[in-house]
């Protein structure tokens, strides 16, 4: 080791009472210490402290004068090297080292249900102090229900070294507490403050039993609920205890109602915060107190309500409105009153069941008889609260007049109506799907068309067919309509009919000669991509080369709301020029492709059509009786 080497490093020490113990680090090839000392003013025998006997490699321990004052602990370290003695130094300042001890003897003592008595000691040296007795001290206090998460402080300040203290604050009857204490020296020293001292050991105590609290009232709120002419219902309310305030295995609220004609007793569940008491006479006052019960007793006192006869109540307030002025919870209550001598008014409200009624804590708020607004507090939608104001003068009060946004009172009302309204909206959906699928049914197996037996449906049109397996010809009933109705062509029903006869021919290709086509029909007209159109529901023939027989212009009227006419006019079927002489009626009757989704004929149309899905052609009775009948246009007889 060179000479100016340190042997050892990383000193520390630390100051209880008049105790200081050092610790250090080792190096290596250590030199073994011969002894230690410490010192404030090495100048001063009395600041010395030398130790031979409680001393190991790496720390050492001295008692110390209650006389010492310096405010600087050297520490010296002395080893033996081969050329002699050498030392090693370490300073520190009084202030950084110390450390208070841990309070002893504590001790609490239960004087009765509202207050325990705490007693402790402490040293009576504190270095660097010369005695505590000279020292600013404060003392911490921790304490809380036992299992309980809330704790509670409280500081002491004193100079003595044992003390007594009186906890009374927040200490209730019937309840086990845990305590502890512990201290600082509030004085400074270089600037600096010592360190609290380690927690004293916890001690437990319970406090003796008592009576409970009596419940309170929200500024004295009841309503009355009117039975008939002579009986009245009376609500009351008041405040739900807390643990706190029950203690001693609480039972349940005791309610006597006292009158003229006697006393009546009732009681409440312990977690209530109303009653209803039913039945009261409105020609009779009444007073009301509650109590509440635990198993020490009836709380020493109550609190009370005075219901007066009907006589004597005052004018309840009127038109009772309120609304929310922002985003937050301030909301503006408004009404109207015309009772004289008004000491004040109360604002009430509360958040409600399903059934109306409070379902959390009824709140309150006292207004100046002059005014008939106010500003409160609603959490939450309006539509979940009721609001209500009672009117009360020097000797009486309405009790509670509620009002709400019709929305839990009419719940079920606003709910019925918008069921039935979803059921009538699914009962539609279902019955147009119904009957579209019935309409189509019809269309699909008879269009209305009487059908021969055993056949079911249309049949297609085939390209090589007898005209006898494939024409289908049926007489139907015409419709009722007026000139503004349009008619569903292809279904006809009882309630809408009249004489006038239509049909449907599905008819088969086949070829005669030109002069017998021509003896049939005299013209035949070529129907192209523009024979039909219509506005909305849009039917369109889309086969270039179909020939269809012109319809005669029949305008013939039953009344004003039959037609069996067509139309040459409407927009729904126009022709378009001459064709060639087709060889056969049958040709000219070739099947017209209609191209809606639904296959039907046009919706919109105004002549007079019977048809569905397999149809092919269509052309009228009167046409048809004039071609083949060599009849004239039947009419709507």
């Amino acid at each position: 080791m060179s000479p100016n080497e340190r042997p050892v490093e990383n000193a520390t020490c630390e100051s209880i009472d008049l105790k200081v113990i050092c610790k250090w680090q080792k190096k290596k090839n250590f030199v073994p210490i011969d002894f230690t000392g410490i010192c404030g003013n090495p100048s001063l025998p009395s600041e010395w402290f030398v130790n031979n006997e409680n001393i190991t490699d790496v720390s050492a321990t001295w008692k110390l004068s209650p006389k010492r004052t310096a405010r600087t602990v050297i520490l010296q370290i002395y080893f033996k090297k081969d050329n002699g003695n050498s030392m090693v130094s370490f300073s520190f300042e009084s202030i950084d080292i110390m450390k208070l001890s841990q309070i002893k003897n504590f001790a609490v003592e239960r004087k009765n249900a509202w207050k325990l008595n705490l007693y402790w000691n402490r040293s009576k040296n504190i270095f660097p102090l010369k005695s505590s007795s000279h020292a600013n001290i404060v003392h911490e206090l921790e304490y809380n229900i036992v299992h309980s998460k809330i704790v509670k402080y409280i500081n002491i300040s004193s100079t003595n070294e044992t003390l007594h203290y009186q906890l009374s604050k927040d200490i209730i009857p019937c309840t086990k507490y845990e305590i502890r204490i512990r201290y600082v020296i509030a004085d400074k020293y270089n600037g600096k403050w010592s360190k609290w001292s380690p927690w004293s050991a916890t001690v437990s105590s319970e406090t003796e039993k008592d009576y409970p609290h009596p419940p309170t009232l929200h500024n004295d709120a009841f309503e009355v609920q009117v039975v008939d002419d002579h009986k009245q219902n009376m609500l009351v309310y008041w405040k739900k205890l807390t643990s706190e305030q029950k203690f001693c295995s609480f039972k349940y609220f005791n309610i006597t109602v006292e009158s003229e004609n006697g006393l009546s007793k009732y009681k409440a569940d312990e977690n209530a915060d109303s009653l209803l008491i039913k039945n009261l006479e409105n020609n009779k006052d009444y007073s009301i107190k509650i109590f509440s019960m635990n198993e020490v007793g009836k709380s020493r006192n109550y609190s009370e309500l005075q219901l007066k006869k009907a006589e004597n109540i005052p004018m309840k307030a009127e038109n009772i409105n309120f609304v929310k002025v922002n985003d937050g919870c301030n909301t503006s209550v408004h009404w109207t009153s015309s009772q004289q001598n008004i000491t004040n008014f109360t604002v009430y409200w509360c958040h409600i069941s399903e059934n109306d009624a409070c379902d959390s804590d009824l709140n309150s708020l006292l207004v100046n008889s002059t005014q008939t607004s106010s500003m409160i507090c609603v959490k939450g939608p309006l539509k979940q609260h009721k609001i209500g104001v009672a009117t009360n003068t020097l000797y009486a009060s309405t009790g509670i007049i509620w009002k709400s946004l019709s929305v839990k009172s009419n719940i079920n009302i606003v709910m019925y109506f918008s069921i039935l309204l979803s059921l009538s909206i699914i009962f539609v959906s279902l019955y147009k799907i119904v009957h579209h699928s019935y309409r189509k049914c019809k269309r699909e197996y008879s269009g209305n068309i009487i059908l021969p037996d055993g056949l079911k449906t249309i049949p297609e049109i085939k390209e090589n067919c007898e005209k006898e397996e494939q024409s289908l010809l049926q007489m139907t009933k015409c419709r009722k309509v007026s000139d503004s109705q349009t008619i569903d062509s292809g279904y006809v029903d009882e309630s809408n009919k009249s004489e006038e006869k239509v049909a449907l021919v599905n008819l088969c290709p086949s070829v005669q000669s030109n002069e017998e086509c021509h003896e049939d029909i005299d013209i035949k007209l070529k129907v192209n991509d523009e024979i039909v159109t219509n506005n909305e529901n849009i039917t369109q023939a889309t086969r270039k080369w179909n020939y269809v027989n012109p319809l005669k212009h029949v305008k013939k009227k039953v009344s004003d709301n039959i037609s069996c006419d067509s139309d040459e006019s409407s927009p729904q079927l126009q022709t378009h020029g001459l064709n060639k002489v087709v060889k056969n009626e049958n040709d000219a009757l070739q099947r017209l492709d209609f191209t809606d989704k639904k296959n039907y004929i046009n919706r919109q149309s105004k002549y007079d059509f019977v048809g569905n899905k397999f149809a092919k052609a269509y052309i009228t009775v009167q046409e048809l009786m004039q071609r083949r009948l060599g009849e004239s246009p039947s009419t709507c007889t």
